[in-house]
């Protein structure tokens, strides 16, 4: 699997305790899922030959970027490179090539159903956590985003400018409101 350095899903995937299976990123065809259930984020992949769905952990994609070469202390356009065999996740490490045993932990939430539901038609005004906005915009990449939703209860789909119309098979997160007092 090759991932684009500059998205970041590790920055929406789980760290609870209590929900240990939204704390990896998942691989469904050429889509790579994170979600710490209240926001989820839907990146575009390369498959490469061999590549199979099935967890990630996210420890996986921080050894990978540890990795790539850096510029001033930034990374630079490069991608990641996971190999995800159906029962082993091979990439290069600070320690020269890994692999190591793939996780199963169970069944991951049907992601591609949540993301298809919640791409909206209307627009709105709404209300954001900013840190999450901009965990979120970070993890897709980029610093100009469209915000698209129905109504100030909906899930907000989150898409890089560059799209003009989220797909379900587009890179795009989806980040539930915020309410206010």
């Amino acid at each position: 699997m090759i991932i684009p350095a500059k998205y970041k899903p590790e920055l929406c995937a789980s760290r609870d305790d209590y929900r240990l299976i939204i704390n990896y990123l998942y691989l469904c065809g050429n889509l790579l899922y994170a979600t710490d259930g209240r926001r989820a984020i839907q990146i575009q992949v390369t498959l490469e030959e061999g590549d199979v769905d099935g967890f990630i952990p996210v420890s996986v994609l921080k050894e990978v970027r540890s990795v790539q070469p850096r510029k001033k202390g930034r990374f630079t356009p490069a991608e990641l490179h996971i190999l995800c065999k159906a029962n082993k996740l091979s990439f290069d490490s600070r320690f020269g090539p890994i692999e190591i045993e793939r996780p199963n932990p169970g069944n991951y939430p049907n992601m591609k159903q949540v993301i298809t539901a919640f791409i909206p038609s209307k627009k709105h005004t709404l209300a954001l956590n900013v840190k999450r906005l901009y965990g979120v915009a970070e993890a897709l990449g980029t610093e100009e985003i469209v915000l698209r939703f129905d109504d100030d209860t909906s899930p907000i789909v989150i898409v890089p400018q560059t799209f003009d119309s989220p797909s379900p098979h587009a890179t795009h997160a989806i980040l539930m409101p915020s309410r206010i007092p």
